[in-house]
């Protein structure tokens, strides 16, 4: 007996560590993506949120993909506030410049609760002053907020395979102008060429998304920027390095199984994959935005650090400017979720975006 109860005590702990770990490998996707949460989640609308909205008007609008499911997105439009045009003479027919924020989330939540947000920046984007080429008449900026398969209410569930093919239909959705809120609205008596710049915006693992599907996206296309051109800047909001880094970022404690469980992964979101293929796909992006939050209580901001830095050894070149493409902020103060609550980030959020539309 005095034996058998250290045996039996052992095994119990063993028993439990591996019961835990076969749990953890089975329910990953249900442990990653939470669209349920807070309860009630997917049964929101849009109509909940539009008292909040500061006036601005948000469209529901459908992205069918390949196999079979149909995405849901919310998509909204507003003119910059244009109180100069640049010097110089008008060369060429006068155009309208559209610039598309394409905004990834996180991976809780719904997507009528962030457009409350994403409103009071297009706001504020209609209420500063631009500064114009002579022959840009106008910028119109339009934010594209797709729900992955088995958020809010797309059909599926979530898992990485299926959200890099929801990628691929968001990508085909932008191509074929699904996010004109008003097609073939013309109440300006000029005829206006329209020239589209491309904005891509992430939020946690909502930027490793983001970089992944854009990276498959620019690896496929032989010819990208005949349909849609290559996205002019990118903001990665509070982003991970990886699945497996998180987990150990989460718990370093090397008794703990999480560790171990990386070879058993089908969810892996690899910022350093997406980046290498981007870097071979031969995209040179005019402005990588990095928000890291001071007080991230996820990620910490050691991760923000590696990807900067790895980040700098693919993209960081001058540009014509002399400032470097690639520009980490840490949101002093900022707990995950906060960055843009912060005016720190919230500027650089405005400035990225603001510097596309006035290019």
């Amino acid at each position: 007996p005095a034996i058998l109860s250290p045996i039996v005590f052992v095994g119990l702990v063993a028993t439990l560590w591996t019961y835990k770990c076969l749990m953890m490998i089975i329910f990953q996707n249900k442990i990653i993506y939470m669209p349920g949460v807070p309860l009630g989640a997917r049964r929101e609308r849009i109509e909940d949120y539009a008292v909040v909205c500061s006036g601005i008007r948000w469209k529901e609008v459908q992205i069918p993909t390949k196999d079979g499911h149909l995405l849901r997105g919310a998509v909204a439009e507003e003119l910059g506030h244009i109180v100069a045009a640049g010097a110089g003479k008008q060369a060429g027919k006068p155009y309208k410049r559209r610039v598309i924020i394409v905004y990834y989330q996180g991976n809780a939540s719904s997507t009528p609760p962030r457009l409350p947000m994403l409103s009071s920046l297009l706001l504020e984007l209609s209420r500063t002053p631009h500064s114009l080429e002579p022959q840009v008449k106008e910028v119109l900026y339009t934010v594209v907020v797709p729900a992955y398969r088995g958020y809010w209410t797309s059909t599926g569930k979530p898992s990485q395979r299926g959200i890099e093919e929801d990628g691929r239909a968001i990508f085909r959705f932008l191509e074929k102008g699904g996010y004109k809120v008003h097609p073939g609205n013309n109440e300006d008596p000029i005829e206006l060429d329209e020239r589209v710049e491309l904005i891509i915006w992430g939020q946690s693992i909502g930027a490793n998304i983001a970089m992944t599907t854009l990276a498959n996206h620019m690896s496929q296309c032989v010819q990208p920027a005949e349909k849609l051109p290559s996205p002019a800047a990118i903001i990665l909001e509070t982003p991970l390095l990886s699945i497996p880094e998180m987990l150990i970022e989460l718990y370093p404690q090397k008794w703990l199984p999480y560790r171990y469980l990386s070879p058993f992964l089908r969810n892996w979101w690899d910022m350093q994959d997406a980046a290498k293929k981007l870097h071979i796909a031969g995209y040179s992006p005019g402005k990588i935005s990095i928000l890291v939050a001071e007080k991230d209580e996820l990620v910490g901001v050691a991760q923000g650090e590696k990807i900067d830095s790895l980040l700098q050894d693919y993209f960081a070149v001058e540009g014509e400017t002399g400032q470097r493409e690639v520009k980490k902020t840490v949101v002093k103060g900022a707990l995950h979720v906060e960055c843009l609550l912060k005016n720190q980030g919230r500027r650089e959020v405005m400035d990225t975006i603001q510097a596309v539309g006035e290019k």
